[in-house]
């Protein structure tokens, strides 16, 4: 009888153990490698039908159709100014 008891405990603790445990079953892992699977696969939006935004400014508009190395020396032209404008306002900031 006491024999019937502890394997019954035994099974109990078994089974609750196998219910909190954390790790995806196979069944898991085969959806969400379904899932990601599909996800990867998806097909990009043609640019055709993706949102251009409109430039009010030229310049701005001017800027998006040069090439990436223009852009990246406009860029560094205008922080160049921007920083040395930054100098000058501190300096003046200070004698001032």
């Amino acid at each position: 009888m006491e024999k019937k008891r502890i394997a019954r405990s035994i099974e109990l603790a078994k089974r609750q153990q196998q219910a909190q445990r954390t790790e995806p079953t196979s069944l898991e892992l085969a959806l969400f490698d379904e899932v990601e699977a599909e996800h990867s696969a998806a097909v990009p939006e043609p640019e055709a039908l993706q949102p251009r935004p409109s430039f009010a400014d030229p310049e701005l508009a001017k800027f998006e159709a040069m090439d990436l190395d223009a852009q990246l020396d406009r860029l560094e032209k205008l922080g160049a100014t921007t920083s040395k404008a930054k100098s000058r306002a501190v300096d003046e900031a200070v004698k001032g």
